[in-house]
């Protein structure tokens, strides 16, 4: 079964440029939804049907080479289910919060003296 990548694009990339790299790669129309936002916000995202690693590299080449700022893995999943933006969005959600955030530095300032030893953050 095939597998879906789907990227969200900053308001700088251009979809349309990001349609004419995926068909010039050999990406039918019919294998990618573009999701435009009409509101204010203009990331839009992008969803491109794969079907093996080959492929999905491809895409993530021409996502990276139009400013990508995140990238999403379903596996089997078909474009159809994806054409639901807002199971997608759901889905999106679930993933990202499941996301495990970057955690700050910590610093360990050791001592000899004991109990004054101290963590900092």
């Amino acid at each position: 079964m095939a597998s879906i990548i789907t990227g969200l694009f900053n308001n700088h990339s251009n979809y349309k440029t990001l349609e004419i790299d995926l068909e010039n790669a050999g990406i039918d129309g019919s294998q990618y939804i573009v999701y435009l936002n009409n509101s204010r916000d203009e990331h839009f995202w992008t969803s491109v049907q794969v079907t093996d690693d080959a492929h999905a590299n491809t895409v993530s080449e021409i996502f990276n080479k139009n400013s990508v700022s995140k990238t999403y893995l379903f596996n089997d999943m078909t474009l159809q289910e994806a054409s639901n933006y807002e199971d997608l969005k759901k889905r999106i959600e679930v993933l990202a919060a499941a996301e495990i955030p970057n955690t700050p530095d910590i610093n360990i300032k050791e001592t000899d003296s004991g109990i004054d030893s101290q963590v900092q953050f």
